[in-house]
């Protein structure tokens, strides 16, 4: 009796929905679209637990509470970090929401894949760094393109010239 009151209670605590069409949930992201790095940013590869996954957790530089690439995390020995260069491609591919009713709230989240360098073809978290100033908790943020983070045009130096 017990299991079933577990398997039941556990099976309605988690849900995770769709927004992108959303109106409720505003986002200047639009998925399937390629957006370029502006600047280089910090990517956190978590080489254990599950799932082992990949996010970029910030812009290169800014944020003293992440260690550079070359130190390893004392927090976490499994998570490296690397720096992604400016005019990486990034296509997002699923903008949702998910809610865990006990212990997490909700989260706005965005996912993406890799579209060029070296993790080419990677599943890549971003939202950690789409979020609004104004509204920075997770139940409560939106999700905001930073235009000085990420563009949906190419930096100048990857622009090819009209050739007539």
């Amino acid at each position: 009796m017990g299991l079933i009151v577990s398997v039941l209670f556990l099976g309605g605590c988690v849900s995770d929905r769709d927004i992108a069409k959303d109106p409720r949930y505003p986002s200047d992201f639009r998925e399937n679209t390629v957006y370029y790095t502006k600047v280089p940013l910090i990517l956190a590869v978590y080489h254990r637990g599950w799932p082992a996954f990949t996010e970029i957790t910030g812009v290169a530089g800014s944020d003293s509470s992440v260690p550079p690439p070359e130190k390893p995390d004392l927090i976490s020995p499994y998570r490296t970090y690397e720096i992604l260069p400016v005019g990486t491609q990034i296509r997002v591919t699923r903008i949702h929401r998910f809610y865990a009713y006990l212990d997490v709230g909700s989260m706005e989240l965005i996912d993406a894949k890799m579209a060029s360098g070296s993790h080419q073809g990677t599943d890549v978290k971003i939202d950690a760094i789409c979020r609004s100033i104004d509204s920075p908790t997770l139940d409560k943020g939106l999700l905001v393109r930073k235009p000085d983070i990420l563009s949906e045009t190419p930096p100048k130096s990857e622009m090819r010239p009209n050739l007539k």
